[in-house]
C-alpha cells in the first residue's frame, strides 16, 4: 500500500470541486468509480457537500496558498482489501495527517491493475478556520502505510526512499508514458564503456559517438543530448560518473577540445524495451501523431480564416454605418448613433471571439496528442491483438490472486463488452454491476464473486478456452462455480487450493485475509492484546532490504518499539539526567570530548557530575581554519578585481563596530563567512552555523549592527 500526497499546479485544479468532479466521474465506465464516500459534511450529496466545502474555504481569507489536500492510496496488483478495510484505512490515514476533522470526500477506483482511492480534503478545519499543512507528509504517510499493511494483514511494500529524485521521475515516465528516459539509454549504451576510460579525451569521444556531451555544472557534471537538449545528472546514470568518482581517477575535469564527432546513435524516444518487438507499432504511432498534428494544424488554419473573414465582415459592415449617421445634422443625434454603433461592434467582435475559443478547444479535444501507452490502450480497446500483447509484454510479474477461471486459450477478444484496457494489458468486461478481469490466461472476478458475475466469467471463458475449463481458488468459490457451469453444461476441472499451513508463512497478519484460512490457524498468528504475529527476522529483511534478516523460528510482537525510542523497563516513568547518560560524543557539533573526560567506569552503574559532559567552545575570531578560509575567500576576489572583474574590494573583518549592510553569505572549506558592505568595500567575517542560518533569512541590503568582537545584532537578538 502506497500513499501519495498530489500537489495541484494550477489554481483551477486546486479548486475542491474540480478534483472531486474528476474523482467521481465514471468517464463512460462501469469500472472506474467504486464507492464514494463523503465525510465530516451535512450534506450526504456530492454536489451539495462541494458547494459546503468551497463555502468554508471562501470564507478563509487570511490564507492565499492551496487549500485542497489530494491524496492517493494505492494497493499492490491483484490486492482488493474488504469495504471496511478501505474505510479503516482512510481514517487511519487522514487520523496520522492530522485530518481526521477535516471535511472530504473520496472514491474507489477499480479501473487500472492497483485498486487506488482518491481523497479530496479541505485544508481548513471547520471550527477554527486554520489550514493545515502537514509537514514531511510524505515521512508520516511511509510510517502509517507500514502500520497499516501489518495491521488489516495487507501486502508489505517497501516504503524507503532507494533512488534518487532524477531516477524516480525517469522511472514514473516509462511507467506513465512508456517511452524509454535518457537514463536507461545511457546505462544501456555508453556506461560500460565509460567505466574503462583512461582520460577525459575517451569520455568524450565515447559520448560523442552516441550524441551525447558532458558539462560542468554547480559541483557536479550533466550529460546532454544534443539532438533535443534533454540533460541528467551523471551520477543519475551510475555511481562511477559522478565528477568525484572521474576526477579521483581521471583529474581535473576538461572540457571537449575536439571537433564534432559525428554520432553512430542518437537517442530519441522509443518504447522501453520489452520481450515484444513493438518497433512497427511504435512506427504506425509516430505516423498516427504526425497525421493528427497535420489535421490539428489545417483545422487551426480553417478557423483563424473564418474568425478573419468575420471581422472584415464587421469592419465593413460598422463602415457603412459610420457613413451614413456622418450625414445627420445634428450633433447630439449623431454622437448618440456612434455610440451605439460602437457598442455593437464591441458585441460582435466579442460574438467572434466567443466562437473562435470553443472552435480552438473542440479542435485541441479532437486532436490531442496521445501518448504512446495511451494509444496502445486505445487500439486494444478496439479489437487489435498486437497492441494488446504489446501492453501485456510489459508486465513484470505475474497476477497475485488466484481466484479465477483458465483453460487453453485461443481468440483474445469476446463478445462481451469491453469496459476498459488497463496499462498491463488487463482486459475488463463489465455488464449490469458484474464485472470480470482478463489477464490472458486467466479470468478473475471482480468486486466480489457473485453469482451474476460468476456466471458472465464462465460465459467469457466458454468462448475463450472452450467447454473445458480449469478452476482455481479455495474450495468455496470452486464449488460455486462447478454449481453453476453444470447448469450450463460446462465441465471443469478443480484443482487444489493453496495448503493453510503453507499461507501462514507469508509475512502477512491473519487479520485482514479476505478469504480462506481456517480460524485456528488465524488464532495461531493472533498475541495477546490484539498483537498481529509475524515472522520478525523476514519482516526486518524485507524493511532494510540488504537479505541480512535472520528468523529465530519464533514469532515476535510486531507492537515491540524499535531499538533507541523508548527507555530500558527500569529507567520508565522518571526523569534522567543528562550526567546518567554517560554521553561520550555529541554528533553534529563544533567539539567532541576527548578520553580523558570520559569516566572509566562506564560499565558501573553510577552518577556523573554535569561537569563531565562540559566541554570547552573555541574563540571563532581565532580559530587557524576560520582564517585560512577568510584569506582563501579574500584573495580569489581580490585575483578576479585585479584581472578587471567587476569586484568590489574585499578585506577581513578587523574588528570594527558600527553599521553595515548585509551583503550575501558564502560556505568555503565548511566554514561559514558573512558578507558585510561598508561604504565601497566588502567585509569578510567567519561566524557559526547557526549565526549563519539566522542571517540568511534576511534580505540583500538590511542594515545591521557589528558589536564587539564581531558580534551580529539584528531583531534584538545577537551572535
Amino acid at each position: 500500500m502506497i500513499a501519495k500526497h498530489v500537489p495541484m499546479r494550477t489554481a483551477r485544479l486546486s479548486a475542491f470541486s474540480k478534483l472531486v468532479d474528476y474523482i467521481s466521474n465514471s468517464q463512460g465506465r462501469q469500472e472506474r468509480v467504486g464507492e464514494v464516500t463523503i465525510t465530516n459534511c451535512h450534506s450526504g450529496n456530492v454536489a451539495d457537500a462541494c458547494m459546503e466545502v468551497e463555502a468554508l474555504q471562501a470564507s478563509q481569507i487570511r490564507s492565499k496558498g492551496d487549500k485542497t489536500y489530494h491524496l492517493i492510496v494505492s494497493f499492490p496488483v491483484g490486492e482488493s482489501p474488504a469495504p471496511e478495510v478501505l474505510k479503516a484505512v482512510e481514517a487511519e490515514i487522514c487520523a496520522a495527517l492530522g485530518f481526521s476533522d477535516h471535511q472530504r470526500i473520496s472514491a474507489v477506483h477499480h479501473d487500472t491493475d492497483n485498486l487506488h482511492i482518491h481523497l479530496a480534503i479541505n485544508k481548513v478545519h471547520p471550527v477554527s478556520g486554520n489550514v493545515l499543512s502537514p509537514y514531511n507528509d510524505y515521512k508520516t504517510l511511509a510510517k502509517t502505510c507500514e502500520r497499516l499493511e501489518v495491521q488489516f494483514g495487507l501486502q508489505l511494500v517497501n516504503h524507503q526512499r532507494l533512488r534518487p529524485t532524477g531516477e524516480g521521475r525517469a522511472n514514473d515516465m516509462e511507467a506513465m508514458a512508456g517511452v524509454e528516459s535518457l537514463i536507461s539509454w545511457v546505462r544501456q549504451t555508453c556506461v560500460e564503456e565509460m567505466r574503462g576510460a583512461q582520460s577525459w579525451t575517451e569520455i568524450h569521444t565515447i559520448l560523442g559517438h552516441h550524441g551525447l556531451e558532458v558539462q560542468s555544472r554547480a559541483n557536479g557534471l550533466i550529460i546532454v543530448s544534443k539532438e533535443d537538449g534533454t540533460c541528467i545528472k551523471a551520477s543519475s546514470a551510475s555511481r562511477d560518473l559522478s565528477k568525484a568518482a572521474l576526477e579521483g581517477r581521471l583529474g581535473q575535469f576538461q572540457r571537449d577540445p575536439s571537433a564534432v564527432t559525428v554520432p553512430k546513435a542518437v537517442y530519441a524516444q522509443r518504447p522501453v524495451r520489452t520481450k515484444i518487438d513493438t518497433s512497427a507499432l511504435f512506427q504506425r504511432y509516430r505516423d498516427a501523431m504526425n497525421a493528427n498534428q497535420g489535421g490539428r494544424k489545417e483545422a487551426m488554419d480553417t478557423a483563424k480564416v473564418k474568425r478573419g473573414h468575420a471581422h472584415e465582415q464587421i469592419t465593413k459592415a460598422v463602415r457603412a454605418q459610420r457613413d451614413k449617421i456622418k450625414t445627420i445634422k445634428s450633433p447630439i443625434l449623431r454622437k448618440l448613433s456612434f455610440a451605439a454603433i460602437n457598442f455593437a461592434q464591441r458585441n460582435a467582435r466579442d460574438a467572434v471571439r466567443v466562437a473562435y475559443e470553443y472552435e480552438r478547444k473542440r479542435i485541441d479535444g479532437a486532436y490531442r496528442k496521445t501518448a504512446w501507452l495511451d494509444w496502445l490502450k486505445g487500439q486494444a480497446e478496439t479489437g487489435n491483438a498486437e497492441a494488446l500483447a504489446a501492453l501485456r509484454g510489459r508486465r513484470e510479474r505475474g497476477p497475485t490472486q488466484r481466484e479465477g477461471l483458465s483453460g487453453m486459450g485461443a481468440a483474445a477478444f469476446v463478445g462481451a463488452r469491453v469496459d476498459a484496457v488497463t496499462r498491463s494489458g488487463t482486459i475488463i468486461y463489465a455488464n449490469d454491476g458484474a464485472a470480470v478481469r482478463d489477464e490472458g490466461k486467466l479470468l478473475h472476478v471482480s468486486r466480489g464473486a457473485d453469482d451474476k458475475a460468476i456466471l458472465m466469467a464462465l460465459e467469457i471463458a466458454r468462448q475463450r478456452f472452450g467447454d473445458t475449463l480449469k478452476v482455481e481458488g479455495n474450495s468455496q468459490f470452486q464449488g460455486r462455480v462447478a454449481a453453476l457451469a453444470q447448469g450450463l453444461g460446462i465441465s471443469v476441472n478443480l484443482t487444489k487450493s493453496k495448503d493453510e499451513n503453507e499461507r501462514g508463512k507469508d509475512i502477512r497478519s491473519a487479520s485482514g485475509r479476505s478469504g480462506g484460512g481456517s480460524q485456528s490457524d488465524a488464532n495461531a498468528t493472533r498475541g495477546p492484546a490484539g498483537g498481529d504475529r509475524v515472522d520478525r527476522g523476514a519482516y526486518d529483511a524485507w524493511r532494510t532490504g540488504d537479505g541480512r534478516g535472520r528468523s529465530s523460528g519464533r514469532g515476535a510482537w510486531t507492537h515491540l518499539a524499535e531499538v533507541g525510542r523508548e527507555p530500558p523497563p527500569q529507567a520508565r516513568n522518571r526523569v534522567r539526567h543528562l550526567s546518567e547518560l554517560n554521553v561520550a560524543r555529541f554528533e553534529r557539533r563544533t567539539s567532541m570530548l576527548l578520553p580523558r573526560d570520559v569516566r572509566h567506569d562506564l560499565d558501573q552503574r553510577g552518577r556523573g557530575a554535569d561537569r563531565d559532559v562540559r566541554r570547552p567552545v573555541h574563540n571563532l575570531s581565532t580559530d587557524q581554519n576560520l582564517t585560512a578560509a577568510t584569506d582563501k575567500y579574500v584573495a580569489e576576489r581580490e585575483a578576479k578585481r585585479q584581472s578587471g572583474f567587476s569586484v568590489a574590494k574585499h578585506r577581513p573583518y578587523n574588528g570594527e563596530v558600527g553599521s553595515a549592510e548585509y551583503a550575501g553569505r558564502r560556505t568555503i572549506d565548511g566554514v561559514n563567512l558573512l558578507l558585510l558592505r561598508q561604504k565601497e568595500e566588502i567585509m569578510v567575517l567567519p561566524v557559526n552555523a547557526k549565526t549563519a542560518a539566522r542571517v540568511a533569512r534576511l534580505s540583500i541590503g538590511t542594515e545591521i549592527e557589528l558589536g564587539e568582537g564581531g558580534k551580529i545584532i539584528t531583531k534584538g537578538r545577537g551572535r
